[in-house]
């Protein structure tokens, strides 16, 4: 087997959140060049492409994870914030009830 290269992000980064939904690949903030980003992108697995989508509403985000469970959505949580952030894969937008369930204090590399 070998490895294919395959087509890159819009905006390099790392210490990102990933989550795999639907035969998507969904990434969410992470850190570029020492700036944290609050920048969400989706790659098509189909199609081999990216897309741009909202940025996270509780800004930039990074050393973070994504946790997806049934339905359409993807939660946000730990980084340097107290914040949940959810995610709706089937609208791609941010739920309007965000932070509603914030964690009691920051979980760094949650």
């Amino acid at each position: 087997e070998e490895w294919t290269t395959m087509a890159p992000m819009g905006t390099a980064r790392r210490n990102f959140a990933a989550e795999l939904k639907d035969k998507y690949i969904y990434v969410f903030g992470g850190v570029f060049c020492g700036d944290w980003l609050s920048s969400t992108e989706r790659y098509s697995i189909a199609n081999n492409t990216w897309g741009d989508l909202q940025d996270m509403p509780g800004g930039p985000r990074a050393e973070h994870c994504a946790i997806s469970l049934t339905g359409s959505e993807i939660y946000i949580v730990g980084g340097d914030t107290c914040s949940v952030d959810v995610f709706d894969t089937a609208t791609l937008t941010w739920k309007n009830e965000t932070h509603l369930h914030d964690m009691p204090e920051e979980r760094w590399r949650a």
